[in-house]
């Protein structure tokens, strides 16, 4: 039977006898027949991930289905469904009911993830971010969802080229120093799915950058720099000082500092050397940057500064040649515990041998004035040095004066005004036309002011610029070729 249904058919038997072919007997009897397979009236449509059952309308109230007649998976699912069904016989009742399931597999795949991803927009505005201080650029209008992730990134360039510095969750990023300074940066969010280092993969297709970027400048930090001078002489000390960083490091010729504290200027420039003069011994300074035009500070405040004032204010050193030998004069303008002082000689200006002591005058405020002549003195260029020495017994070079006897190329005339302030007049006499190189040498034998003349025979002048050289004791020489003399003298 191929129908859906049982069908009834009419069956006869005939019996006949089997030596003369008599028809003996004949019975007609109805037989009713099913069909021959359930399954062909059910259709199964599927898919990877869904399924649905059917029944040929001509088998209603034939064949039931038990349970769902379809059935869907969720993304990367895979396993198989049963249909279930039952076929029975209303003409034959329960006597021919029949069960039986339909297998179906499905493997179900991932759906492609989403890609609607927004990384936001940014300010155009520059932001200048001091040392310690950060800079905190949120991005507008950024969307992420499906889990992606929406990370700040610092770099240079245009992403995805350019140099990446730093990644942040926030868009907060601090200048501790981690990132370059006083060059053009940009703050980008990138949306995505993160990689291993947190960071959206750029070459992802789902990847999503921000249409600008938040321009960013890291400066340095604003230092000052400072070096203190001590006057021997007053017992006070000056300061020398610089700055950098900040913006006028940024932009130098846009940008000052507008310092004040013990110094002040509202236009002070970058990397240029500034003075404090005349502060006194055991005192602090301040030296304070109230801005820098991108709104940067810094403040520096000293220790209490010890400068110790010589024993001995000597005004002047001087020898001369003179018949009787080499006169040697210097005068004092103040004496502190001062005991004695002490000539030496040399002929090389390298081993010198013990002339005389003159005795001192202790502690004193008033000018003194003392003199030895060296008798003895041999012919040629002597150095005299002059030592002085405290009660205590601390000894310190005073001076060193070089005296010629015999032809004399040139000397020292006069040296003044005494104490300098801002220009030092050199008098000085030559025997003959000559090249001669005359210098100022502070107290540590540094050169500190030279000129090169063509002096005259006879009576020569000269004029030293002494408007930028600190207060203390110096010294003036004038060389040609070996002839060498020297004077001391103090600038206040």
């Amino acid at each position: 039977n191929d129908s859906c249904g049982p069908e009834t058919q009419t069956f006869v038997l005939n019996v006949e006898c089997t030596d003369d072919n008599s028809l003996v007997a004949t019975q007609t009897f109805d037989v009713t027949v099913y069909p021959s397979s359930i399954d062909q009236f059910i259709s199964v449509s599927s898919d990877d991930c869904s399924a649905s059952v059917s029944v040929d309308p001509a088998c209603n109230g034939l064949i039931s289905i038990n349970g769902p007649s379809s059935f869907t998976a969720n993304p990367g699912d895979s396993g198989s469904w049963d249909f279930c069904y039952e076929y029975f016989s209303s003409s034959a009742g329960a006597c021919f009911d029949t069960e039986d399931c339909i297998t179906v597999n499905y493997d179900c795949p991932d759906l492609p993830p989403s890609c609607d991803f927004d990384a936001g927009t940014f300010s155009n505005a520059v932001t200048f971010v001091c040392a310690g201080e950060f800079v905190n650029s949120p991005a507008v209008g950024a969307d992420v969802s499906g889990g992606a992730t929406l990370v700040y990134v610092l770099h240079d360039g245009t992403l995805p080229g350019g140099n990446i510095y730093g990644s942040s969750a926030s868009g907060i990023f601090t200048n501790d120093g981690t990132y370059p300074t006083n060059v053009d940066l940009c703050i980008s969010s990138v949306a995505g799915y993160p990689n291993a280092g947190g960071i959206p993969d750029f070459n992802d297709p789902c990847t999503d950058i921000s249409d600008n970027c938040a321009p960013v400048v890291m400066l340095d930090p604003v230092v000052i720099e400072t070096t203190e001078v001590c006057n021997e002489v007053s017992g006070g000390y000056d300061v020398t000082f610089s700055i950098t960083g900040g913006g006028p490091g940024y932009a130098p010729g846009v940008h000052t500092y507008n310092v004040t504290g013990d110094y002040n200027n509202p236009n002070a420039m970058a990397g240029v050397t500034y003075t404090i003069n005349s502060l006194a011994d055991g005192t602090i300074y301040m030296i304070n940057v109230e801005e820098d035009g991108k709104g940067c500070q810094a403040s520096f405040t000293s220790e209490p500064v010890q400068c110790d004032k010589l024993p001995v204010e000597l005004i002047s050193y001087t020898g001369e040649v003179i018949a009787e030998g080499n006169l040697l004069k210097w005068t004092t303008a103040s004496e502190i515990d001062n005991d004695y002082f002490t000539l030496e000689r040399s002929t090389n200006g390298v081993n010198y041998e013990f002339l005389t002591t003159v005795e001192g005058n202790g502690t004193t405020s008033a000018i003194n004035n003392y003199e030895f002549t060296d008798k003895n003195a041999p012919s040629g260029i002597s150095y005299y040095k002059l030592l002085q020495t405290d009660f205590d017994g601390t000894t310190v070079v005073a001076g060193i004066v070089t005296l010629t006897r015999g032809e004399t190329t040139f000397t020292i005339m006069n040296v003044y005004p005494v104490p300098v302030d801002d220009q030092l007049n050199v008098n000085y006499s030559s025997s003959t036309d000559a090249e001669v190189t005359i210098k100022v040498i502070d107290a540590l034998g540094r050169t500190v002011a030279q000129q090169n003349r063509n002096a005259s025979a006879g009576l020569n002048t000269t004029e030293i610029d002494m408007t930028n050289i600190s207060a203390g004791i110096y010294f003036v020489q004038i060389q040609s070729g070996d002839f060498i003399q020297t004077q001391k003298f103090v600038k206040e």
